[in-house]
């Protein structure tokens, strides 16, 4: 008996495919199969994949306090104490719907004091991130040069403890145009919409 066993799932497997009509694959596993075998022939295109560095150095970069912040330090706190306080979160740069696209995302979050508790604005919020990039482009020249060229949209959240107050989207190439002068804050404003 014990010689036997060792046979039995050979003879098992034999039984079992003989219900096939000699076939080992069923034929609608055999079609998923055969497209599996195509696209794996396919040759495959290759996209950069956004690093973290470059959000990170970014982010660093609009964090870093401007000189006027400490000329005007009475009249921001002041600022803060009756209105609202703006700070930089984050800022990542995110792969849009059609993975050729990158989309420029910052987050600002809003500490709101007024007493009405509706104080956080995303206007205020996108002109914050823009006045920090305007400074630091111009100072250093090196601001536009961390983001990649493939951005195509910059998205400015305004989030409010937990709530995101609002959004507000710009195309890249108008961030580009503004920052570099070509087109005055007017221009650059009524092309910016909410989202």
């Amino acid at each position: 008996m014990k010689r036997a066993l060792p046979i039995i799932p050979f003879v098992l497997f034999i039984l079992l495919n003989a219900c096939n009509n000699g076939e080992f694959i069923p034929p609608e596993h055999r079609r998923a199969l055969e497209q599996t075998f195509t696209a794996e022939s396919w040759t495959p295109t290759f996209t950069p994949t956004p690093s973290n560095f470059d959000s990170l150095l970014f982010l660093y970069t609009l964090k870093s306090p401007l000189p006027e912040d400490t000329y005007l330090k009475n009249a921001q706190e002041l600022e803060n104490a009756m209105g609202a306080r703006y700070d930089i979160a984050d800022a990542r740069i995110l792969q849009e719907n059609n993975f050729l696209d990158r989309i420029l995302e910052v987050e600002v979050t809003c500490f709101c004091n007024a007493p009405s508790n509706h104080c956080c604005s995303p206007e205020r919020a996108f002109a914050i991130v823009m006045r920090r990039m305007e400074y630091h482009n111009y100072n250093n020249g090196s601001l536009l040069r961390l983001v990649p060229g493939t951005v195509s949209k910059l998205k400015v959240y305004c989030v409010e403890h937990t709530n995101r107050v609002g959004i507000l989207v710009s195309n890249w190439s108008d961030v580009v145009e503004y920052l570099n002068g070509r087109i005055n804050a007017t221009q650059f404003g009524n092309r910016t919409r909410p989202e």
